[in-house]
């Protein structure tokens, strides 16, 4: 690949901004890394009807290294429209908002393949894959994106499927977490109404396929005698306590750390219900549980074994509360085991911060810094 000379990055997003969802957490935290790097970075976004009061900075707790840009589009599922339709016009009409508005020349980076369309002629574009599809959106994504400067991979898993479609211009470069998140000193578990005693820990939403409803039934597997809790955090549901289970609710994503740092074991339950959960996803949440320094039990999946060795980490099968709950109790009575899958999570950690992933693709863009 030619050197780029370019160092002008306008990372170009038809999705609503600050979102809860995982994607808004890369995208501000990339956005951030790459202005590290010595990138000038603007977040080109659309107008989106915002139950989330914060700006972007704050909510993800990221430096204002970058600029952002807002284009006002009609926003038809803001308005209640969901059918996939709306998203898919609301979506058009902001890449044409975007080309009306101009984008500074230079690199184009995106996830939505109708921004590659739009800018692959006049910009070098990037292109983020989190998931292939199947069947004809397989073939046409393929058509969307074929040229592009890079398709920058979560996973393994999506890597070969942009393959088995003869697109080759690939990184892999897994999500990651922000290292100044973990910095300081945690408020107590008091502060965050967590239990004392071992605490074992899941940080999530309600997506069936990321497996809260295991976790659920991994703590009806557990007794208040064998002095083991879980918690569910950052889900949907109101904060409630039964037996061994609290449910803390939805948190500032920012805030995500401080519940990490106060658990004794983390929780990473996906199930097998999908191909994105087996081969493509790439868990914010794991990064982070690593990050943590702790204990982490996660499902077998090819996805997770991407990341953690069998050292790294206990496995269990997907979907199995009954083996979780003996996992977790396994820790919790075997605190040398603890702290060595704790080690090794601190030290896995570091080559999966935000600044190495916008380094990895920095690399593979070869542009001149």
């Amino acid at each position: 690949m030619t050197q780029l000379a370019s160092r002008t990055i306008s990372y170009v997003t038809a999705a609503r901004m600050p979102t809860e969802k995982a994607h808004g957490v890369s995208i501000a935290h990339m956005c951030a890394a790459f202005a590290a790097k010595g990138l000038h970075v603007k977040l080109v976004t659309p107008t989106r009807r915002n139950e989330i009061a914060e700006d972007i900075f704050s909510y993800y707790g990221v430096p204002r290294t970058f600029s952002v840009q807002t284009l006002a589009v009609p926003d038809f599922v803001g308005r209640g429209f969901t059918h996939p339709f709306f998203f898919f016009l609301q979506r058009l009409l902001f890449v044409r908002a975007a080309k009306r508005a101009g984008i500074a020349p230079g690199i184009v980076y995106t996830r939505e393949p109708e921004v590659v369309v739009a800018f692959v002629k006049t910009h070098t574009v990037v292109y983020e894959a989190h998931r292939w599809p199947r069947g004809i959106a397989n073939w046409l994504t393929a058509c969307l994106v074929r040229r592009t400067a890079l398709i920058v991979a979560n996973s393994r898993g999506t890597e070969s499927a942009a393959h088995e479609c003869n697109l080759v211009r690939t990184v892999v470069a897994p999500n990651g977490f922000d290292p100044a998140l973990f910095e300081g000193v945690a408020p107590s578990r008091a502060e965050l109404g967590l239990p004392e005693g071992i605490l074992a820990l899941y940080v999530g939403s309600d997506a069936p396929w990321k497996g809260i409803e295991i976790v659920r039934d991994t703590a009806r597997e557990l007794t208040v005698a064998e002095d083991v809790s879980v918690a569910i955090v950052g889900n949907s549901s109101p904060p409630r306590h039964e037996g061994v289970l609290t449910e803390v609710g939805r948190i500032a994503l920012h805030r995500v750390p401080s519940y990490l740092r106060n658990a004794d074991i983390l929780l990473l339950p996906n199930t097998a219900a999908n191909e994105e959960s087996e081969r493509f996803t790439s868990p914010i949440k794991l990064f982070e549980y690593l990050a943590a320094g702790k204990a982490v039990i996660a499902s077998d999946l090819p996805s997770i074994r991407e990341i953690l060795g069998r050292e790294d980490a206990l496995f269990v099968p997907p979907g199995d509360a009954r083996a979780l709950a003996g996992s977790i109790k396994k820790l919790a009575h075997d605190s040398q085991l603890r702290t060595r899958l704790a080690e090794r999570s601190l030290a896995l950690s570091a080559q999966y911060t935000w600044g190495e992933r916008a380094g990895r693709i920095i690399r593979a863009l070869d542009i001149k810094l």
